[in-house]
C-alpha cells in the first residue's frame, strides 16, 4: 500500500509556489508607478523575475524532496531491525536461562482471554488449545504465536518472577531473525506499558514512544503503524496499576481501528493483576507460566553445583520452597548462598502469616543477595556497600515514582528532584551557569571591539556582574521543569547532500519573507537585499541542521542523548559563529555603507555562537549537569553515574542493555524502593505564568542586540569635525531604533546619516522650515543669534542665507580648528539621519552622555 501524501504534496506545493509568485508578479507590476523615480525601470523587473524564480526553484526543490524515498525507509528498517536485534540479544544474554536452561512448560488457554480462571498443580507448561495440551520443551512461543487458532495475538501471563519478560523476550528474539530474512515482515519491538498514560490513545503513545526509543520520525512512525510494518511487543501491563482497566480499552480500540490493520500482537502481565480486571483483551490465546515442581528445582540446582541446599529448601515449606518455584528468584539463591543456607522453617497457620513469611524470605534472599554481590572486590571507585545501597534504593524508589521500568541517565528531569531547597538550588546554579557564560561571551566582544586590556578587565568584569545578574532572573523566572534534548545528527555525505537543498529552500523562503517586511520599513531594495542574505544565513544554518537529523537512533551507549546534544550544540555553535557575521557585513557591503570589520566579526561571532549553541541543545546540557551537580550534592546519585551503573551491571543488580539500564527484576526494584521509605510527598514548584518571563526574555534579547549593534567607532573625518566632543579612537553607542522613527529630532543632537562617501557624525542646528545663515563663525536663525552649548565653529567660518525644506535639517561640526571646512557643515533629509549619538563607551575616562 503507497502513502499519497508525497504524490500529493508532488503537485501540491508547486501550485502554491506559482500561485504566490504569481501574486507577487501582479503586485509589484502594479506598484511599479509609485516607486521612487530613480530607481531604473529594469531594475524593478529584475526584482520581480528574481522573487518568481526563486518560487519556482522553491516548488521544483520541495516537490522533489517529498517524494516517497523507498530507499531511505529501506535503511531506515535495516537500521531499526538491527538494534532492536542486538538489544534483545543484550537482554537474553543475562538472563538466568542463558547460564543454564530451566525446562519451564506452560499452557495456553483461549478461554483464560475472555473467562479467566484459577489454576492448581501449576507446572510450566503451555495449552495451546481449549483442551489443554503440554507444550514439549522444544517447540517455540513463534510456534505457538503462528497457529490459525491463536492468529498471532497472544496474550502471556504468569507469577512475579515466573520469566514472563523472557518469554517474550525469545519470541521477539525469533521474529527478529524471521524479519531479517524477509522485507515484507514486520519488526517486533516491545514496548514498556509502564509509561502509557490514559490521556492517550495507544497509537499516539507508540508513535511518542517510537519517536523517543529510537528517534523515528512520528509520521513515518504512523505510516508504518498503519500498514503493519511494526509488531507490536506490550510488556508490563500490570505495572499500570489502576489505569490497568483503561489500558485494556485503548487496546481493544487499536485492534478495532481498521486504519491501522494490526493483525499481530502480543501483551504481557502478571496474572493476578489481569484476573482482576473486570475487562479482557481481545485476543485469541493465552500462554500462561506456572510454577517450578521440585524435580525441576533439583535439577537446575545440581546444574549449578548447589545441591547441598535442597535440603534446607525442601525444609522450608512456606518460605524459601515458594520462593524457588519462581525461575527468578531460584537463579538467585546460589548467588546468595554459595556456602549454605539456614532457614528459619517458619511453621504458619493461615494465609496472612504465609504471606508475611514469604515476604520475610523474599527480603532476606534480596538483602544477602545484594551484600554478596557489593562486597565482591571491585575497581575502588569508592563505592561503599553503604552508598551503593542508597544510591539503589533512591533510583528504585524514583523509577516507580515515574512509574519507569527502564533508566536511561539522559531522560533525567528536574522533576526527580524532591525538595524545596533542590529546586531552588537547579534553578539558581542554572541562572548562574547562564549569565557566566553570556557574561564571557559579552566581555569577549567588548575586548574585541575596544582592545584586549579593555576586555579582560572591563568587558569581562562588566559582562560578568551583568551575566550573573541576568542569568539569576532567568533562573529565579522560569519553570524549567523538562530538559528537550536536541536530535542526533547524521554526518555521512548523503545526510549533507539532502541538507544542503533543504537549507537553501528554508533559507530562500524565511529571507523572502524577512525582505519583504523590512523592504515594507526601510525600502524594497534595502529590505531585499539584507533580508535576502540574512534569510539565506539563518535558512542555511538551520535547514542544514535539520537536514542532517538522524533519521533513526539506537543508543548503544550510556548518556549517549547529552553527548549528541553537546556535539550539536559546538557544531551549531561554530557554524552561526562563522555564519552569523555575514549578515551585519554584506547588506552594508552591498549597499555601498562603511563596515566596522572587527565590530561585526566580534558581534556577530558572539551572537551566533550563543544563538547556535543554545539550539543545538547547549541549554540542555546545562540543564542536565545542574541537575546531576544538586542530585550528587544531596548524596542520592554519584557524579559518575554511568560508572557506577556499569559498576552494579558487572554485580548482577542491574542490568545494561545498550544505554539504558533496569533492575535485574522488577520485584527487586520493587523491593528496594520499599527499603527506600521516604515520604511519599515530594516538593513541586507552584506553577506560574509562561507567557510574561518569555515576554522578559525577548525583550532583553531584543535590547542586547541593540545595544551590540548599535556601538561603532569614531571615524577619522567626524573626529576632525566633532573634537573635543568626539574623537579619533572613541567608541560610542547609536540609537538606531528609536531614532529618529520615535523620537523627534532635536537642536543640538548628535547625529549619524549617510553620504554618498560615507556614514558622517554631526550636530543638529536648524531644524525643517528654519532660516540659517552663518557669519564669521556666528550663527543666524531666523534673524537671531544662536547659541549652543559646547557648539563653537571656526571664526572666519562663513554660510549664505538658507531656508531649510520641510524633511531637512541643518548640521554642523564643532571644532573651531577643523582643517575640512568643506565637509563642515551639511543639509540632510530626514531619511538620511541613521541614528542618534546617544554614550560615549570609550576610553572610560571620558564615558558617559554627550551632554
Amino acid at each position: 500500500m503507497s502513502d499519497p501524501q508525497p504524490k500529493l504534496l508532488k503537485f501540491l506545493i508547486p501550485f502554491l509556489a506559482t500561485l504566490f509568485s504569481g501574486a507577487f508578479i501582479a503586485y509589484a507590476v502594479n506598484q511599479l508607478p509609485s516607486f521612487p523615480k530613480d530607481l531604473p525601470l529594469w531594475m524593478l523587473w529584475a526584482i520581480v523575475l528574481v522573487v518568481a524564480g526563486i518560487a519556482t526553484v522553491f516548488g521544483y526543490l520541495s516537490a522533489k524532496l517529498q517524494t516517497d524515498d523507498t530507499a531511505a525507509e529501506s535503511e531506515i528498517r535495516e537500521t531499526l531491525l538491527k538494534g532492536t536485534t542486538e538489544r534483545v540479544e543484550l537482554r537474553l544474554k543475562d538472563s538466568l536461562y542463558q547460564a543454564v536452561k530451566i525446562p519451564v512448560r506452560g499452557e495456553e488457554t483461549p478461554e483464560q482471554v475472555k473467562q479467566p480462571q484459577h489454576w492448581t498443580n501449576r507446572v510450566l507448561e503451555v495449552f495451546p488449545t481449549g483442551v489443554q495440551t503440554l507444550l514439549k520443551p522444544s517447540q517455540t512461543t513463534l510456534a505457538v504465536f503462528n497457529r490459525v487458532d491463536i492468529g498471532c495475538k497472544l496474550l502471556i501471563l504468569g507469577d512475579p518472577g515466573s520469566g514472563k519478560t523472557t518469554e517474550l523476550l525469545f519470541l521477539a528474539r525469533d521474529l527478529c531473525q524471521v524479519a531479517t530474512g524477509s522485507d515484507d515482515a514486520p519488526i517486533p519491538i516491545i514496548f514498556e506499558l509502564s509509561a502509557w498514560r490514559p490521556r492517550q490513545t495507544l497509537s499516539e503513545w507508540l508513535i511518542e514512544e517510537l519517536n523517543a526509543q529510537y528517534g523515528l520520525d512520528p509520521q513515518l512512525a504512523d505510516k508504518w503503524l498503519r500498514l503493519n510494518r511494526i509488531l507490536v511487543l506490550l510488556d508490563g501491563l500490570d505495572e499500570l496499576k489502576a489505569w490497568a482497566e483503561p489500558c485494556i480499552a485503548a487496546i481493544n480500540e487499536f485492534q478495532e481501528d481498521r486504519s491501522y490493520q494490526q493483525s499481530r500482537l502480543v501483551v504481557c502481565s502478571r496474572i493476578a493483576d489481569y484476573e482482576a480486571c473486570q475487562s479482557k483483551l481481545d485476543l485469541k490465546g493465552a500462554i500462561c507460566l506456572r510454577p517450578l515442581d521440585n524435580a525441576q528445582i533439583k535439577d537446575y540446582l545440581a546444574q549449578r553445583r548447589s545441591q547441598h541446599l535442597w535440603q534446607q529448601i525442601e525444609a522450608d515449606r512456606d518460605g524459601f520452597l515458594v520462593l524457588t518455584r519462581k525461575p527468578l528468584l531460584l537463579n538467585l539463591i546460589p548467588e546468595a548462598y554459595p556456602e549454605k543456607l539456614v532457614t528459619e522453617r517458619r511453621r504458619c497457620r493461615t494465609e496472612e502469616e504465609r504471606e508475611e513469611y514469604y515476604q520475610d524470605c523474599l527480603g532476606k534472599l534480596f538483602d544477602d543477595y545484594i551484600a554478596v554481590k557489593l562486597e565482591q572486590p571491585h575497581d575502588n571507585k569508592g563505592y561503599s556497600p553503604e552508598k551503593s545501597q542508597r544510591y539503589l534504593q533512591w533510583l528504585a524508589k524514583t523509577l516507580r515514582r515515574h512509574n519507569q521500568t527502564e533508566f536511561l541517565i539522559e531522560r533525567m528531569q528536574p522533576s526527580w528532584l524532591e525538595t524545596r531547597g533542590q529546586w531552588r538550588g537547579y534553578r539558581l546554579i542554572g541562572g548562574l551557569i547562564v549569565g557566566l557564560i553570556g557574561g564571557l561571551i559579552f566581555g569577549l566582544i567588548v575586548g574585541l571591539i575596544f582592545g584586549l586590556i579593555v576586555g579582560l578587565i572591563g568587558g569581562l568584569i562588566v559582562g560578568l556582574i551583568g551575566g550573573l545578574i541576568f542569568g539569576l532572573i532567568v533562573g529565579l523566572i522560569f519553570e524549567s521543569e523538562s530538559i528537550q534534548l536536541t536530535e542526533a545528527l547524521d554526518l555521512s555525505w548523503a545526510s549533507f547532500k539532502r541538507a544542503i537543498p533543504q537549507g537553501l529552500i528554508f533559507g530562500l523562503i524565511f529571507g523572502l519573507i524577512v525582505g519583504l517586511i523590512v523592504g515594507l520599513i526601510f525600502g524594497l531594495i534595502v529590505g531585499l537585499i539584507g533580508g535576502l542574505i540574512v534569510g539565506l544565513i539563518v535558512g542555511l544554518i538551520v535547514g542544514l541542521i535539520g537536514g542532517l537529523r538522524a533519521e533513526i537512533k539506537i543508543r548503544t551507549e550510556p548518556n549517549q542523548g547529552i553527548w549528541e546534544s553537546r556535539n550539536k550544540a559546538i557544531l551549531l555553535g561554530f557554524l552561526c559563529a562563522l555564519l552569523m557575521p555575514l549578515a551585519f557585513v554584506l547588506p552594508e557591503l552591498i549597499l555601498g555603507r562603511e563596515v566596522n570589520i572587527l565590530t561585526s566579526l566580534a558581534v556577530g561571532g558572539g551572537l551566533g555562537a550563543w544563538i547556535g549553541a543554545t539550539l543545538g541543545g547547549g541549554d540542555a546540557c546545562i540543564q542536565h549537569f545542574v541537575l546531576r551537580l544538586v542530585l550528587h550534592r544531596s548524596g542520592v546519585i554519584p557524579w559518575n553515574v554511568a560508572h557506577f551503573l556499569r559498576y552494579a551491571n558487572d554485580r548482577g543488580i542491574i542490568k545494561q542493555t545498550g544505554g539504558s539500564f533496569r533492575f535485574y527484576h522488577d520485584l527487586l526494584r520493587e523491593y528496594l524502593a520499599a527499603k527506600a521509605g521516604g515520604s511519599a510527598q515530594v516538593y513541586r514548584p507552584p506553577k506560574r505564568s509562561t507567557f510574561w518571563p518569555y515576554v522578559l526574555m525577548v525583550f532583553l534579547s531584543f535590547l542586547a542586540i541593540c545595544a551590540s549593534s548599535g556601538i561603532t567607532a569614531v571615524s577619522p573625518n567626524s573626529s576632525d569635525a566633532m573634537s573635543p566632543h568626539l574623537q579619533a579612537g572613541d567608541s560610542v553607542f547609536i540609537d538606531r531604533v528609536t531614532y529618529p522613527r520615535l523620537r523627534s529630532i532635536k537642536r543640538g543632537d548628535f547625529v549619524t546619516f549617510e553620504t554618498p562617501e560615507q556614514n558622517m557624525l554631526r550636530r543638529v542646528v536648524a531644524l525643517p522650515g528654519e532660516t540659517i545663515v552663518i557669519k564669521n563663525g556666528t550663527i543666524y536663525l531666523n534673524d537671531r543669534a544662536l547659541e549652543i552649548d559646547g557648539l563653537e565653529l571656526p571664526p572666519t567660518y562663513q554660510h549664505p542665507r538658507l531656508q531649510l525644506p520641510g524633511d531637512a535639517y541643518f548640521v554642523l561640526g564643532s571644532n573651531p580648528d577643523s582643517a575640512d571646512l568643506d565637509s563642515f557643515s551639511a543639509v540632510v533629509s530626514r531619511s538620511a539621519i541613521r541614528g542618534q549619538v546617544a554614550f560615549r563607551l570609550f576610553p572610560l575616562n571620558r564615558f558617559g552622555t554627550m551632554d
